[in-house]
């Protein structure tokens, strides 16, 4: 700022879009925006089924947040029949039940995994075998089914199950998320080691094919650390843009800010700075392509974080 009552202050009121039940408070020269960050990132559902011959429930896990959608039950007969019944005609009845129980598990399923929620995984939990009966017996929709990516021995059904299960699957869903980004990792890496492969790598790179719209799925390493710093002449309208650390921002501003604009001389200039992650992915949605951020903590991730930590995968070669 150049003088007193030169000052711009904004102030903007936001509803998150998930709630935040964690207080913090600092005293810094930027805002801490992680946890609101946490709320908008675009998580994928995944489905949750509990079954055994007595209930069973469905669920969505989306991040961290659980929700059961519908909990039944069966109808079924216990295992030990009553008087008067032959052993074989009570098992053959038994098995009906249990047939119908599951072709109503997988219609419920279709629903909510198909036509409300749509996901593409799927983790099917239960006490015994009834669940790996349940799988082989293919009941589900052939799209749900070659979704499954494990299934969980759990000690409950029911509401209670759907909520072990999530908590026993968690190496499973993280082998999951490690197999997605080694295979997008390995693509990046074949892609830039070729002559006019279609992968470029480094920040000014990715913009540019951002901008020219040849950007199909970008990647950034979670320990990137950059901000974006724009500067705005107040007189004229000139801009100027610097990416930095985190830990040089203040020096960064306190430069820019007491110099002159360039243009018309002015020492005027209004101040933004925006992490970088956030303001690619902004750019990335006007042209739609996808954003990555991958762990440095596997193999690939530290291969990939050799490139600089950003590169973009491409739809097409730009001349």
């Amino acid at each position: 700022v150049s003088g007193p009552n030169t000052e711009v202050i904004q102030l903007y009121e936001i509803e998150p879009p998930k709630p935040i039940n964690v207080y913090l408070y600092r005293c810094d020269d930027h805002f801490h925006l992680d946890l609101l960050r946490d709320t908008i990132r675009e998580e994928e559902a995944i489905g949750i089924l509990t079954v055994d011959t007595a209930e069973a429930a469905l669920g969505l896990l989306v991040g961290d947040k659980t929700t059961i959608i519908e909990e039944m039950t069966s109808g079924v007969a216990g295992k030990h029949r009553q008087g008067g019944q032959s052993a074989r005609r009570f098992e053959r009845l038994r098995a009906n039940e249990i047939n119908d129980f599951f072709n109503r598990i997988a219609a419920h399923a279709y629903k909510a995994f198909i036509e409300v929620t749509p996901v593409k995984k799927m983790i099917i939990g239960g006490p015994g075998p009834t669940k790996d009966l349940f799988y082989k017996g293919n009941y589900l929709d052939y799209r749900l089914q070659n979704g499954v990516i494990g299934l969980v021995d759990i000690s409950y059904s029911g509401e209670a199950g759907i909520r072990e299960t999530v908590e026993k699957a968690a190496p499973l869903l993280q082998d999951v998320r490690f197999i997605q980004e080694r295979s997008l990792i390995s693509k990046f890496i074949s892609e830039a080691s070729r002559d006019y492969g279609l992968a470029v790598y480094g920040l000014d790179n990715v913009l540019s094919s951002i901008k020219n719209n040849s950007a199909d799925t970008i990647l950034i390493s979670d320990e990137l650390n950059l901000n974006r710093l724009e500067f705005r002449c107040r007189k004229c309208g000139l801009t100027r843009e610097k990416f930095v650390k985190q830990a040089d921002i203040f020096s960064t501003k306190a430069d820019i800010m007491t110099k002159n604009c360039p243009s018309c001389n002015a020492v005027e200039w209004d101040y933004s700075e925006q992490d970088v992650v956030d303001y690619i992915y902004d750019q990335a949605i006007v042209t739609g392509a996808k954003v990555e951020v991958v762990t440095t903590k596997t193999e690939h991730g530290q291969m990939f974080k050799s490139f600089g930590g950003i590169g973009a995968l491409l739809r097409y070669r730009a001349k």
